[in-house]
């Protein structure tokens, strides 16, 4: 029988001699609970290792104990600390250039859908503008929110959203 984490191994080598790559980030988008994750831990499992799979930012900050308030400044604090860690995760990526590709949980533009108006104060606040931002990523994957009739999953407890909200914020996201 083959050890699993060896046949892992070996799905995930390739044959790229390179010691450096030009990166390019590819934002995996959408609403809460469209299955970005769970896509992501497919792509992690099955591509080489020359692909990085990066984590939600938002999961890394709430996670880690950031307060999740609805008051307007605690929305734009907890805004500015997703869009501070997603930066960062791509960085290193970025800048060690070890990597070909940068799958990313979300992408920077996603906290226009969470950024309490109006969102010109986000791009201020963040020292940037949108266009600078949406430049970061050679492709946009979106992922559509499923409806409560086709699967909307409840079950994970850093999603407080209900669906409709889900829903809400998944046209936001698109739009952005």
């Amino acid at each position: 029988m083959t050890d699993p984490s060896l046949a892992d191994a070996r799905r995930r080598t390739c044959e790229c001699a390179a010691a450096s790559h030009a990166p390019r980030l590819v934002a995996v988008t959408g609403g809460p609970g469209a299955g970005k994750t769970a896509v992501l831990e497919i792509a992690r499992r099955s591509l080489c290792n020359h692909v990085v799979v990066l984590p939600e930012a938002a999961s890394i900050v709430f996670g880690g104990g950031f307060p999740r308030r609805p008051s307007v400044p605690a929305r734009r604090a907890a805004q500015r600390a997703i869009f501070q860690v997603q930066t960062e995760l791509e960085r290193v990526v970025l800048d060690e250039k070890r990597a070909a590709i940068g799958l990313c949980d979300r992408g920077t533009v996603d906290s226009v859908a969470y950024w309490p108006e109006p969102v010109a104060d986000l791009w201020k606040d963040v020292h940037s503008e949108e266009a600078t931002q949406l430049a970061r990523y050679s492709a946009v994957i979106h992922l559509r929110t499923p409806s409560d009739v086709m699967g909307y999953d409840h079950s994970n407890p850093l999603r407080t959203e209900p669906v409709e909200d889900a829903l809400h914020l998944d046209r936001l996201i698109e739009q952005a």
